[in-house]
């Protein structure tokens, strides 16, 4: 970001030299985790959807996390405004709203998959 700044003031002839012309970025600002293979997330979403001995708030963040890639920050910030319980949706950040859409195509998909789905859950992808 100050990198820009200055390339800017300089394009401009605000300053005359750029201090940062040395310097690079720490790296990836995205996730560089490691993550869980296709078993190990199948394993976890039969424990969510059909564990009796699982914890509900378990259940529901390991979900939020495995099916929405909600990160804990949003996860964090999630309030009881953001429930429609109505319609059955949540609001995480500034993602799409449920009324968009995006989210009405993917939401009748997910339906359609969820009801075509073995009376033990919903299809999981092999």
């Amino acid at each position: 970001m100050l990198g820009q700044f200055f390339c800017f003031a300089r394009s401009r002839k605000i300053v005359l030299v750029d201090p940062t012309c040395g310097l690079s970025s720490q790296g990836p600002s995205g996730f560089t985790g490691a993550t869980l293979t296709l078993d190990q997330q199948r394993i976890l979403f039969r424990r969510w959807t059909t564990g009796p001995a699982v914890h509900p708030h378990e259940a529901l963040l390991g979900m939020l996390a495995l099916l929405h890639g909600a990160s804990s920050r949003e996860v964090k910030m999630l309030q009881s405004d953001d429930l429609d319980l109505q319609v059955r949706t949540a609001r995480l950040g500034d993602r799409p709203h449920p009324g968009s859409p995006w989210t009405q195509r993917h939401g009748q998909c997910w339906n359609a998959a969820w009801l075509t789905a073995k009376p033990s859950g919903p299809k999981i992808p092999t």
